[in-house]
């Protein structure tokens, strides 16, 4: 039985958030697809480490 991953986007990637990518990554069936932050650098440099869209608002990241 083939099951489907629970795909998450995390707000926030200085502090703890680069923590929750590392627990998410980690887990079979999760998904980290998408990281925001109000700095986009800070968001751009986590996306990188694990292979997911980056996005500088929350906004941006649900449309």
């Amino acid at each position: 039985m083939t099951v489907e991953k629970l795909r998450f986007g995390i707000l926030g990637c200085g502090g703890i958030g680069p923590h929750h990518a590392r627990a998410i990554s980690g887990l079979e069936s999760a998904e980290l697809v998408a990281v925001a932050d109000v700095v986009p650098e800070l968001a751009e440099e986590l996306a990188g480490e694990y292979g997911c869209s980056y996005y500088a608002s929350l906004e941006q990241m649900l449309s």
